[in-house]
């Protein structure tokens, strides 16, 4: 039985997951899953003479995160910890969030029928927030038969198991609103020359030569660049709060 005040010496045992799956998708980046099968890599932290039904699963979209501190820390608690690896490891150039769903999917059913534990408990660290909530939002109701790219991927198919909870430290709101929220405003068409003034527009830019920033604190304040941004054609099919109320209020010049 675990006490509170006491420290334990754990193990790191490796795990691999290994699947098929078929989908109608090409990737063009990175060789995992390209010949029709996918290893995932992690790593469960397992604390000495402790047995335990529950299993807490550190996954984040592309870093890995057996080396960080907290999962050793709880490790050292007498929790039982996997530290999950997408299948985009340290490389953010070719992910696709919905895949990585999929992976989560994979450790979850590996924990309950290879490793044995009744209940698996997702901590949403950092990225891996966001991507808790979306892979739970998915396995409850599954929706998705698409990338935001428009290429097809079919979680309505998945079968991805539920977890049994939620936990969430220094979560960030997600991927595609940080991104969002990093675009210029101004710039309303991204095939043009970027230092054109064609495709700029002076009521979404946040600053001109010779005032600084005043922009942000009148006329509008910084929402009115912020919405803007977050209203581009290419924005709204990723940005949580792109509504058609806000494109209509805010119609690209």
């Amino acid at each position: 039985m675990m006490h509170p005040s006491e420290t334990y010496e754990f193990d790191r045992l490796p795990i691999i997951v290994q699947f098929t799956e078929p989908s109608a998708m090409v990737e063009t980046y990175g060789f995992v899953g390209s010949q029709g099968v996918t290893f995932l890599e992690g790593q469960l932290l397992k604390p000495r003479g402790v047995p335990s039904r529950t299993l807490y699963l550190f996954m984040h979209p592309a870093s890995t995160l057996q080396l960080m501190p907290m999962p050793a820390a709880m490790a050292a608690t007498g929790c039982h910890v996997l530290c999950a690896g997408s299948r985009y490891a340290k490389n953010h150039s070719a992910l696709i969030m919905e895949k990585i769903a999929f992976d989560m999917g994979a450790y979850i059913r590996h924990a309950r029928e290879v490793l044995g534990y009744e209940k698996v408990v997702l901590i949403g660290w950092s990225g891996g927030g966001a991507l808790s909530l979306f892979y739970q939002a998915q396995a409850e109701s599954p929706t998705i038969t698409r990338t935001p790219a428009g290429d097809p991927y079919d979680l309505t198919q998945a079968n991805l198991p539920c977890d049994d909870g939620l936990i969430f430290i220094a979560a960030h709101l997600s991927r595609p609103e940080t991104l969002a929220e990093w675009m210029d405003p101004s710039v309303i068409d991204e095939l043009l020359d970027p230092v054109s003034e064609a495709q700029r527009t002076r009521a979404a830019r946040a600053s001109r030569p010779g005032r600084g920033h005043r922009r942000l604190r009148g006329g509008g304040g910084w929402h009115q660049p912020r919405a803007r941004g977050i209203a581009q054609p290419e924005t709204r099919r990723v940005h949580p709060l792109s509504t058609g109320w806000l494109y209509s209020a805010l119609p690209l010049p």
